[in-house]
């Protein structure tokens, strides 16, 4: 018997097998929607605008649904704008609608559970609320704000600590400029800040700000309980403008500059005095903790030749105290003014850590000498809260030669060389060599017949270059004033035009208005926008109604209900301009 293979028994099988798999795969993964509401940001002031989000957790909504809103809010613009899903995993996104909403009246307003469909599936948001605050201080919520912090708040009188004041301006708002941070100096040494900040961007609050890090020291002059700060900048801020267009995102609206000044905090620091006990004869009021280190060249010279001495001193305190080491025995050296030099400066005034100082001093034995003797410093050391004397190690050298006794031996011995001053001749002979004036007589130089600074030139009014420049410069600037006036002017015409449409708005905003008076309103205002559309028609018509028609007086004198002004304020946003 010839038995043939089924070709498609394969196949089907695993096609079964694969929509198994998927199938439980869908049921295991599947979850069920989420949804909730939140405000950003909830406290605004009258006419203020906030967004209306709501977030949906696996899943998207059928429809966009209408916003059900309590009479004292409104819609800011009618339509929602969605977000696309964000992925938040494999099988897990969420996509959002945002609303665009304001109200005039101070309060809490609650806005009530929204009903909105998932395949078909009836879901409801949290309730969410509202502030609406008339007060000055609701509006100081895009201001800067500013933090005063140092490193220690107990120091003793001259050390060096550092001190950062901190700038965070709200990511809604622009920084034009920033001055100089100040800090009341009575008290305190304080370095200058850097104009240039370490910039950050942190969250307070839930809300993000950019951070502005200003980095410095101080240390305190005399002892005592004294209060630091505050500290002091003028701030050139761009903040969303007040009078805001209802048809704009917040983030497209338009910007507004102010000029302030930031609030800050005090710190109050204890300075305590340097102790008595152990204080070294030779102390000079350097604080701090500190390392030394010696080098010196040539180690093999004669008596009478120079040394370079270079010592470096390493570590974190008030530099600006440190003066050059003392030599411990000095009887048979000749020592010369010290210079100081910065071997290595730190990227922040702060970054005291790696500092480093150098001196430089020129030294010159008097005698035969085997090693040069050991410099030493004396300090405070705030860490080991006592006073510390550091020595540098002894250098090995070999000097050569014999040590005049007198200043005529020296002489003898430089004219029995030849007058060349080997050995035994002292620097301060050295010293007294006359200096030699040379005569130049046998330069001649060729004086022109007449000065070129005196020499006589055409007036400026007389060159043709002159004139021609003068001419294009005094047109390019008729040319620039009058396009200066030509761009006022217009300016100022659309303005007017604009003004008079933005009061028609905010007149249909009022409390109070009768039937009669809104729908005038807004029919001067359909009129000044040129809309037009079959929805702009049933407001022309209530115009008419309650205006003209006999027989309306009573109706048109009605109050309008908040319904009605909502829905025919939305009509107006939406309406189609006629095009001309």
């Amino acid at each position: 018997m010839n038995l043939k293979p089924t070709p498609y028994r394969l196949p089907a099988f695993c096609l079964l097998l694969a929509g198994l798999m998927a199938f439980l795969a869908t049921g295991a993964l599947a979850k069920e929607p989420k949804v909730s509401a939140t405000i950003e940001p909830d406290a605004i002031q009258p006419g203020g605008f906030a967004l209306f989000v709501i977030t949906i957790e696996e899943g998207n909504a059928d429809e966009a649904s209408p916003l059900v809103l309590p009479a004292n809010v409104e819609l800011a613009h009618p339509l929602p704008s969605t977000g696309r899903p964000q992925s938040g995993g494999r099988f897990q996104y969420a996509s959002t609608i945002t609303w665009q909403i304001t109200s005039d009246v101070p309060g809490t307003h609650t806005i009530p559970a929204q009903e909105l469909h998932i395949n078909g599936v009836p879901f409801k948001t949290n309730a969410t609320k509202l502030v609406v605050r008339d007060d000055p201080d609701a509006g100081n919520q895009l201001e800067p704000l500013m933090t005063l912090e140092t490193a220690k708040r107990q120091i003793y009188v001259g050390e060096v600590i550092p001190v950062t004041v901190n700038l965070y301006a709200h990511r809604q708002t622009f920084v034009r400029r920033i001055g100089l941070i100040e800090l009341p100096k009575d008290n305190f040494a304080i370095q200058r800040f850097p104009t240039q900040p370490n910039e950050s961007v942190i969250t307070i609050g839930n809300v993000p700000y950019r951070a502005y890090a200003y980095q410095s020291t101080l240390s305190a002059l005399k002892p005592g309980k004294f209060k630091l700060g505050p500290a002091t900048a003028e701030v050139i801020l761009d903040i969303p403008s007040s009078a805001r267009e209802p048809f704009l995102h917040p983030l497209l609206n338009q910007m507004e500059p102010r000029k302030l000044r930031p609030s800050c905090n005090e710190i109050e620091i204890q300075v305590t005095p340097l102790p008595e006990e152990g204080r070294p004869k030779d102390f000079k009021g350097v604080v701090g903790d500190f390392e030394i280190t010696m080098t010196a060249d040539p180690k093999s010279l004669n008596v009478g030749d120079p040394i370079s001495v270079d010592i470096t001193i390493t570590g974190t305190g008030n530099f600006d105290a440190l003066m050059m080491p003392n030599m411990v025995e000095q009887n048979d050296w000749k020592l010369y003014p010290p210079k100081r030099y910065n071997t290595e400066s730190p990227n922040e005034p702060s970054d005291t850590s790696g500092q480093h100082i150098g001196f430089s001093q020129v030294i010159v034995p008097k005698a035969p000498l085997k090693n040069i003797p050991p410099f030493e410093f004396s300090f405070f050391s705030p860490i080991k809260k006592q006073y510390v004397t550091l020595r540098t190690k002894p250098v090995a050298i070999q000097v050569k030669g014999v040590a005049p006794s007198t200043p005529a031996a020296a002489a003898a011995s430089a004219a029995s060389t030849g007058g060349v001053p080997s050995v035994g001749k002292l620097p301060d002979e050295l010293e007294k060599v006359p200096t030699v004036k040379p005569m130049v007589t046998d330069i001649l130089t060729v004086m022109p017949s007449q000065a070129s600074l005196l020499a006589a030139r055409p007036a400026l009014w007389r060159s043709q270059r002159f004139l021609v420049a003068n001419a294009a410069a005094f047109g390019l600037l008729a040319l620039l004033i009058i396009g200066k006036i030509l761009t006022q002017w217009l300016r100022e015409r659309r303005n007017l035009t604009d003004a008079a449409t933005r009061k028609l708005w905010r007149d249909l905003h009022a409390r109070g208005l009768s039937r009669e008076q809104f729908y005038t309103l807004a029919t001067r205002y359909a009129e000044a926008r040129q809309l037009t559309g079959e929805q702009i028609a049933p407001i022309l018509e209530h115009h008419e109604k309650y205006s003209f028609s006999p027989g309306a007086a009573e109706t048109g004198r009605e109050p309008i209900t908040p319904v009605e002004k909502s829905s025919v304020l939305a009509t107006l946003r939406s309406a189609p301009v006629l095009q001309a």
